[in-house]
């Protein structure tokens, strides 16, 4: 199974820079890009020379990541471990059950985000002919279509 795009996206600001704003867009679905990049949000600021920022999932780790971008190899070093008063690239998972993050971006000691980050992601499966797979810690819902290596299918009990 592979997450392939994430929905819902809800987040729920507690402060924002007054140069910086929020792209997203709840009514489309974003796709796993070829890089493996799954972007849940897009952090961006109305000056061209500051960083913006992009949420996004982690499939291996099971996680959410922030990563920064238009920023120097130190401030991109700093942010990512968390020194010299830069941070955010780990939000913390606050509730496993309604995949929600709590989202604290600092660079240079000056306060970009504070906010919670709410969000649902797609699983797809490809079966072939029998397949036996587990799932636990999330709600799941299946639907189970006819494609191109299963077009000879008639009845559930083929399945």
């Amino acid at each position: 199974m592979v997450v392939d795009k994430t929905f819902n996206i809800k987040i729920e600001e507690q402060y924002i820079h007054s140069e910086y704003v929020i792209v997203i867009n709840s009514e489309r679905q974003e796709l796993i890009g070829s890089t493996g990049l799954l972007k849940v949000f897009e952090l961006k600021s109305s000056n061209p020379e500051k960083p913006f920022f992009w949420g996004r999932w982690d499939p291996k780790a099971q996680v959410m990541d922030i990563d920064i971008y238009n920023a120097d190899s130190n401030t991109v070093k700093y942010f990512r471990g968390n020194k010299k008063d830069c941070g955010g690239h780990h939000p913390d998972l606050i509730d496993k059950n309604n995949r929600t993050f709590r989202v604290s971006i600092i660079i240079s000691g000056e306060n970009i985000f504070q906010g919670l980050v709410f969000f649902n992601i797609n699983h797809t499966a490809q079966f072939k002919e029998t397949a036996h797979f587990g799932l636990t810690g999330y709600p799941v819902e299946f639907k189970i279509t006819k494609g191109p290596e299963n077009e000879n299918l008639d009845s559930d009990r083929d399945l």
